[in-house]
Formats: C-alpha cells, sequence, structure tokens
C-alpha cells in the first residue's frame, strides 16, 4: 500500500518497518560503543551513509560513481574499526534467551570440568579454595594474583593447588568460562562465632562471600571435605552433586523463582556461619 510523504515522496509500510529495523540496529550500535574511543569513527560512517542517501535520492552522477567505487572498501574498513565491538556485540546476542538452550549446555560443561577437578581435589586431600565471580567486581582481588586468563581446564586448576607450585595457598578467581587469575589473597571474616576448627581458606572464603556477591568453594586439606561460602554463610561437606546443582542455580540467568530454591538449598544442608 502507497501513501505519498511531502506530496513527492512515495512509502510503502514496509519502508517504514524498514527505517524502523535500520533505525534500531544504529541505536543497539551507539548503545555498544558510547562509551568507546570508536565513537567518533561511527559519526564519520553516519555521515558517508547520509551522503550516499542523499546522492542516491538525487541522482547526482559523479558522486553516485565515487559512492559504489568506494563501496567494499568502506565496508571492509568498518568491519576492521569495529571488531572489538561487532564481537562483544554477538557475544551478547548469543547470550540472549532465544540461544538460553545452548548457553545453559555449555555452562553446565563448565561446572562439569571445575567440578572434576574439585572432586579430584578432595579425593587426594589437596586443600584448594575457588572464587567465581557473579555481578561485583572483584578487582581489587584479582590484583593480588598473578594474571591467567585462562580458559577453564581441569588439569590446571589440580595444577594450580598442588604441592610445592607457587600459586597453591592463594584463591582461584574464576569469572564466566576463564580462570582470571591464581594465588589472589582474600579478606578474612571477622565472625568471632566461628568454629575453632575451621582453617584459613574456610575464613578466607566466608571472608569474601561477606564482602560480594561472589561464592567460594573451599576443600579442605585434612579432610577433603567439599565447602561452599556464599553470603557469609557456609555450607559443609557437600557432595559434588549439591555443588553443581547450586551453581547451576546461583549463577542461572533466570531471575523468578530462584530465591527460593536457594533458600530451600541452604535450609536442606543447614548452613551454618
Amino acid at each position: 500500500m502507497l501513501f505519498k510523504l511531502f506530496g513527492f515522496l512515495e512509502f510503502h509500510y514496509w519502508d517504514i518497518l524498514d527505517i524502523a529495523i535500520v533505525s534500531y540496529i544504529f541505536y543497539k550500535m551507539i548503545i555498544i560503543i558510547r562509551d568507546t574511543k570508536a565513537i567518533p569513527l561511527l559519526m564519520g560512517l553516519l555521515v558517508v551513509v547520509f551522503v550516499t542517501f542523499i546522492t542516491n535520492l538525487m541522482q547526482l552522477s559523479a558522486l553516485m560513481w565515487i559512492v559504489d567505487t568506494f563501496k567494499t572498501i568502506w565496508v571492509i574498513a568498518f568491519l576492521i574499526i569495529f571488531q572489538p565491538e561487532i564481537r562483544r556485540a554477538l557475544a551478547k546476542a548469543g547470550q540472549s534467551k532465544w540461544f538460553k538452550f545452548i548457553y545453559k549446555a555449555e555452562k553446565n560443561k563448565t561446572y562439569d570440568i571445575l567440578i572434576n577437578a574439585i572432586y579430584n581435589l578432595s579425593k587426594k586431600k589437596i586443600g584448594a579454595l575457588i572464587v567465581m565471580v557473579k555481578e561485583a567486581p572483584l578487582d581489587s582481588i584479582i590484583e593480588t594474583g598473578t594474571p591467567l586468563n585462562a580458559l577453564i581446564n581441569e588439569s590446571l586448576i589440580e595444577t594450580i593447588f598442588t604441592p610445592p607450585t607457587p600459586l597453591h595457598d592463594g584463591a582461584v578467581v574464576i569469572k564466566g568460562d576463564y580462570i582470571i587469575a591464581a594465588g589472589c589473597i582474600l579478606p578474612i571474616t571477622q565472625n568471632q562465632f566461628l568454629d575453632k576448627s575451621l582453617g584459613l581458606r574456610h575464613r578466607a572464603a566466608l571472608g569474601i562471600s561477606e564482602e560480594s556477591d561472589a561464592i567460594a568453594i573451599v576443600v579442605s586439606e585434612e579432610t577433603g571435605n567439599i565447602s561452599l561460602a556464599v553470603e557469609g554463610q557456609l555450607l559443609r561437606n557437600i557432595t559434588s552433586d549439591e555443588l553443581k546443582e547450586y551453581l547451576i542455580t546461583y549463577f542461572s540467568q533466570e531471575e523468578n523463582g530462584n530465591n527460593n530454591k536457594i533458600q530451600n538449598f541452604f535450609l536442606k544442608k543447614g548452613a551454618k556461619i
């Protein structure tokens, strides 16, 4: 269906949809790069797009020839200049709810790798302290350790905590699928009512859980038992299956109903401080 704008421009309803989609794409691009150094480059690109539109509208043959000649170069330049922003946008799109079933499968695979490493450390009675970041950044903690930025790997985690490696006494910080740093120093809880049998690892795990929304997993060097510290509470002697259940619940992208699941988990295990 056609209608006229300003008496001479003819539009279909599909043209309005087309303009709306392009506007949304440009809006999302600006949101993604607004805090980066690429924003002046985007403004320059918008000028080029505007000139292209005007040349086609007014049928300026010479300018149209220049635009068509350099069109391929502009596309390549765009991909090179905005490569980091494009990668970030695609990664964010891949984590949307439409692909949640794929994302969930990948996260479960990450948890399996981590839990297998923890189980092996527990079986060998090798002490370990692992911090998993949620929302709150832990930059000050990460800076105290050795940067790794390595994809989670079962053998790597076991190697880090096996004495006499230089990093075995500190904490490993994990964010998403990556081991960000190892040998990190954590704050110690000031709680005066803790069980006297708790060692430095457990007290450090409680300390970081009191100061952030991160969770800390502890493997006891004496007993091999696995403990979980979260929100200033300590779940002691949990199984690998229980640990996986909690990780999936706590780090789930679904918000509704998770609080009840977490509370039930705490009640079932009888969390202590």
